[in-house]
């Protein structure tokens, strides 16, 4: 099993991006932004169709996104059964938030 965290927080690029515990407290203080829900709802599995040249990547998943308040964009892919979980719960109990809610109007 193998994460690839490509980005995680607002960083420069020579700075180590933040771990998945601190996407993961980040996303209970924060309300993610809506606008990605139209292009992968936050997470999607890696298929042969929205792989393009990353045939490597085919049946794990990739999470991506950003904050609404906050700059933390997140672009990670995992096959980590135990982290693609947390996430998907993670995003799950964020979009059902009152603030989630209200950006989304």
């Amino acid at each position: 099993m193998k994460t690839d965290i490509r980005s995680n927080g607002s960083k420069w690029g020579y700075e180590k991006p933040d771990s998945i515990e601190t996407l993961i407290e980040v996303m209970g203080k924060y309300a993610l932004d809506p606008m990605f829900e139209k292009y992968g709802d936050f997470g999607y599995r890696l298929d042969a169709e929205n792989c393009g040249q990353c045939k490597e990547d085919i049946g794990k998943w990739h999470f991506f996104g950003n904050f609404s308040e906050l700059s933390h964009v997140f672009d990670i892919i995992t096959d980590d059964p135990d982290i693609i979980d947390r996430l998907r719960a993670a995003i799950s109990t964020n979009k059902n938030t009152e603030a989630y809610r209200r950006w989304a109007e």
